[in-house]
């Protein structure tokens, strides 16, 4: 969403909860599923009345390869 752009779901969009991996360095972006929303995001959902459907996460940093890591 950060970057208006889009990736191919890997599994066909059977999960309420997606995760981007984004490297600010190449671009590359890796999707990953955590199908339940963590307990402080509920909580604060909770004291807010508010009912959540879905959730994405985007976390930005460094890919292995352009770390040297891979």
């Amino acid at each position: 969403e950060s970057l208006n752009a889009y990736i191919i779901c890997g599994s066909d969009h059977r999960h309420k909860g997606s995760q981007f991996m984004i490297c600010d360095s190449c671009g590359q972006a890796e999707e990953t599923h955590v199908c339940t929303l963590p307990e402080e995001f509920q909580d604060k959902a909770l004291s807010h009345k508010f009912t959540s459907f879905y959730w994405n996460l985007e976390m930005h940093g460094c890919c292995a390869a352009c770390s040297g890591q891979a």
